[in-house]
């Protein structure tokens, strides 16, 4: 069997809202909603791979703390283990390089949004971390 592929993804959160970008066209996946980032690749850590993640898809600084959720999500050609952070955002103004739109939304507006599935875990998790 095939290991999984590591991801990460950040949960920003500014002014008690959490950021989503919506997928532009990837493996089936197009206009799905996400918690951007992206592979972890060799010799990264999760911290460093989201950094540089966020920053290549939206232009932004982040600082990565406490892990939130690890999610194994098994799709039709691949798995990944999707491994989400909470973030705080430190400086930049978002650039869609790589998504086809964006949100700020709250705990409640989330469940509004369809999110790829390996993401619809964190949703239960969030009145906890935008409450920090």
């Amino acid at each position: 069997m095939i290991s999984p592929i590591r991801v990460v993804a950040g949960v920003v959160v500014k002014s008690g809202k959490v950021l989503l970008t919506q997928r532009r066209d990837k493996n089936g996946q197009q206009g799905l909603w996400e918690f951007p980032g992206g592979k972890v690749e060799p010799g990264e850590t999760d911290q460093q791979a989201l950094e540089r993640e966020l920053d290549e898809e939206l232009a932004i600084k982040v600082e990565v703390s406490e892990q939130i959720v690890e999610t194994l999500h098994h799709y039709e050609d691949k798995s990944i283990l999707l491994c989400s952070y909470l973030c705080r955002w430190i400086d930049g103004d978002i650039e869609l390089r790589y998504h086809q739109n964006l949100a700020w939304v709250n705990e409640n507006e989330v469940k509004a949004y369809q999110l790829s599935d390996a993401d619809i875990p964190v949703t239960a998790l969030l009145k906890h971390y935008l409450s920090k």
